[in-house]
């Protein structure tokens, strides 16, 4: 798996929208699955084992 990594950027559209998204975030008080672990650039083979594994819940952020 580690030697078919790629790193992909994802677009949200114009930034009117994300504003607008954002704002409903704010007001609703809801926030994006993000898992409770941040793993250091140096852990990102770790990182990588979490998803297949199912060892996170919603996004693994690696830390740069």
């Amino acid at each position: 798996m580690t030697q078919n990594i790629r790193m992909q950027g994802v677009t949200v559209g114009s930034r009117e929208p994300f504003e607008d998204m954002v704002r409903a975030m704010e007001l609703w008080q809801t926030r994006p699955p993000i898992d409770d672990s941040v793993f250091g650039f140096e852990q990102v083979g770790e990182a990588i084992t979490a998803l297949p594994a199912g060892r996170h819940f919603g996004k693994v952020c690696i830390r740069f």
